[in-house]
Formats: structure tokens, C-alpha cells, sequence
């Protein structure tokens, strides 16, 4: 009698290990063949870290001294829908990584990224919402039907020429 419950038990146990190791392949399989994108807003390094079919590659064709190129910050998302910002830095204060982000331009539905939450109110075109003091929000729609958004605290008239330049580029 204790043979046969032997015997049982370890059949179960062989059964059961087949089982949990041909569901791990399916799923090394499923992950390997079927890439899946995490939602929300990513952080990355180079314009180059951004998939191509999301990427906008107009760097603009004027930027005032007080900025700095390439963007000291780069944020994309893929879903729930696409969009990217990138934020420029001015170059007056400490040291470099410490300049502090005076122009942000992007494009991308509610819910905007974390650095753009203050903003959230400004963005608002609808109810025409305010910005914080001594920031300005602009939305333009290129030649290519993409809109571009412009978020900056530099003087007016440079942000004005920046987005000029824009649509020069485009014609």
C-alpha cells in the first residue's frame, strides 16, 4: 500500500513540474516574440533613445544663447497615446548639470509627465488657464499637421522667434 501512494505522489510531482516548465517556455516565448511596451512617461538620455516612428527631429533653427542643445531632459511614452517633451536648460547659474529647465517642447494627451504637472493648468487652452509667473505657453501647428507646444520662461520675444523659426523651417 505504501508503494502505491508512493508511486502516485511522484507521478504528481513529475506532472507537476512538466506543467510549471512548459508554462515558463510559453512565456519565455510570448515575452521574446511579442514585445510589450510599459505605459506612462520614460526618461531617457539621447534623442537617439526614442523609437523613431515617436521621435520629432526638428532641432530648432534658432535658439537664444541662454539655452543649451541637445535637451537636458527627454521624456516619451508610447501609451495609452504618444507624445514627448524635451527639456531645455538655460545656461546661467551653478554648474552645468544644475541649470535649471527655462523652455519645454513637446506633444502629448493628459496626463502630462511629472516635470510638466505645474504646468497642467497653463496647458489648458480650453479654459484658458493661467501659468505661473513669468511663464508662457504657446501651441503651433507645423507644416508636417503635428502640433507643437512650447512652454517657456524666457523673454517673449526670443520664444516668439523660436517658434518663427519653426515655421520657416517647415515651408
Amino acid at each position: 500500500m505504501g508503494n502505491r501512494v508512493r508511486r502516485r505522489s511522484g507521478r504528481l510531482v513529475i506532472a507537476l513540474i512538466w506543467t510549471f516548465a512548459t508554462l515558463a517556455l510559453v512565456g519565455i516565448v510570448d515575452r521574446s516574440c511579442f514585445r510589450v511596451e510599459p505605459e506612462g512617461w520614460r526618461r531617457v538620455q539621447s534623442l537617439a533613445a526614442i523609437p523613431p516612428e515617436l521621435r520629432f527631429d526638428a532641432i530648432p533653427t534658432y535658439l537664444p544663447d541662454a539655452l543649451i542643445w541637445p535637451p537636458k531632459q527627454i521624456i516619451f511614452r508610447e501609451k495609452p497615446s504618444p507624445g514627448w517633451w524635451y527639456g531645455l536648460a538655460g545656461n546661467k547659474g551653478g554648474a552645468v548639470n544644475e541649470y535649471p529647465i527655462t523652455l519645454w517642447m513637446g506633444q502629448g494627451d493628459l496626463p502630462h509627465p511629472k516635470e510638466l504637472e505645474p504646468f497642467t493648468e497653463c496647458m489648458d487652452i480650453v479654459r484658458g488657464g493661467t501659468c505661473p509667473p513669468g511663464w508662457h505657453f504657446f501651441s503651433m501647428k507645423l507644416a508636417s499637421g503635428q502640433v507643437l507646444n512650447v512652454l517657456s520662461s524666457l523673454d517673449l520675444l526670443q520664444t516668439k522667434r523660436i517658434l518663427k523659426a519653426f515655421e520657416i523651417r517647415a515651408h
